[in-house]
């Protein structure tokens, strides 16, 4: 409910510079989501050893927890 508020709040606002705002925010961790994606990709295709595909794992749910953080600050300077 409170997020519905939120996102009603900054479309009122103006979305084009909001939504650019947040997009630039969140795109280095979204870049570093991507790389940890096809790094993940890769270890998968080479058979690469337990160890490290669970260290890749974590790093790819780290920046998808940073791209989460980085969203509510974002919102947050606005509402």
């Amino acid at each position: 409910m409170q997020t519905a508020k939120l996102l009603r709040k900054i479309c009122s606002q103006g979305v084009n510079r909001h939504t650019r705002l947040i997009f630039s925010s969140i795109a280095p961790f979204c870049n570093k989501f991507e790389q940890c994606n096809y790094d993940l990709s890769e270890a998968e295709y080479e058979n690469i050893p337990d160890p490290y595909v669970h260290q890749l794992i974590q790093a790819c749910s780290n920046a998808l927890e940073e791209i989460k953080v980085s969203i509510y600050f974002t919102l947050f300077e606005f509402c």
